[in-house]
């Protein structure tokens, strides 16, 4: 259903008569009418469905690492190298076997790096620059479950998963700790350790956009007439008419009974069966351990 058809629905189950548009009405109840039902539509498409949220909104994003290998020419303690820096980023880390270690970039300019280490030798040598702190998508809401793991006594710290085709590989090496992991702060994540090549990282997501627009892009919220929910328009219709009655003082309970038994009978419809994503094994498990990073990665900690 479109936003007009959702909000005359409404009106009707209130007792009111149709409209004609939604948008570039003047009418204070009718504006009223849209800013509830996209706070309802905001807070269905929040409901945890066995943690996996709605299989409608459920997204998978590649996030590409920015890796650059180059070789560098050094000076014995600066820790000035010249390079071009397009596309490189103070905090990115910088590791060569001629550094005195693990070193990140400090600050730059067009042409030049500052590091935060000095340079052992005066020779040419290769360097990794690699980034593990990355941006979420826009449209992130949570994690699906089953696609990630917690680590024990390191909170916010994830295990995750690199192989959508290979689910059964496990990400604790023989001494039990965790060679791959992720954090997520706000709206950025980050990789550990730091992607050494350039293959894809995905993470599995809900998205919080439940309305599509007439150019087939999404979004949180109605801005047109013509917007369709992905949300069943029969459930926001309900949603919004127990919403208006309780903001104009009036009996909702039935209203909002009706809307709770629907909302609990879709999400129990669409929650069930393999629509639960579980992409993770078992915490014990004899199967060897193998680190869950892309192939090209698995020489992360090697120096040249």
């Amino acid at each position: 259903m479109n936003l007009k058809e959702i909000i005359n629905q409404a009106r009707l189950l209130l007792g009111q008569s149709p409209v004609q548009a939604v948008f570039g009405i003047q009418d204070d109840q009718l504006l009223q009418m849209l800013t509830i039902l996209n706070e309802v539509g905001k807070e269905i498409a929040r409901k945890p469905i066995k943690n996996s949220g709605w299989s409608f909104l459920r997204e998978v994003y590649n996030f590409t690492p920015y890796v650059s290998e180059l070789n560098v020419d050094f000076t014995a303690g600066s820790n000035t190298i010249t390079i071009p820096t397009s596309g490189i980023k103070t905090g990115d880390r910088v590791f060569s076997s001629n550094l005195t270690g693990d070193a990140y970039v400090v600050s730059m300019t067009e042409t030049t790096l500052i590091l935060s280490k000095p340079a052992k030798s005066t020779l040419n040598a290769k360097v990794l620059i690699t980034r593990a702190k990355y941006d979420l998508p826009n449209d992130y809401l949570f994690l699906i479950r089953n696609t990630y793991r917690e680590i024990e006594g390191r909170y916010g710290y994830y295990d995750y998963v690199l192989d959508p085709i290979d689910y059964s590989r496990f990400s604790v090496n023989q001494h039990g700790l965790h060679i791959n992991s992720f954090f997520i702060s706000g709206r950025t994540i980050e990789f550990m350790p730091y992607p050494r090549t350039n293959s894809p990282i995905p993470i599995w997501y809900v998205s919080k956009n439940w309305v599509i627009k007439a150019d087939n892009t999404r979004d949180d919220h109605f801005t047109s007439d013509n917007d369709e929910s992905l949300i069943d328009g029969t459930l926001l219709a309900d949603g919004l008419v127990w919403y208006v009655r309780a903001s104009r003082g009036q009996d909702f309970s039935v209203e909002k009974q009706k809307y709770d038994s629907k909302l609990n009978d879709l999400a129990f419809e669409d929650g069930k069966g393999m629509n639960d994503i579980n992409l993770r094994r078992p915490r014990c498990s004899n199967i060897p351990a193998i680190p869950l990073l892309p192939e090209g990665n698995w020489n992360y900690g090697k120096t040249e």
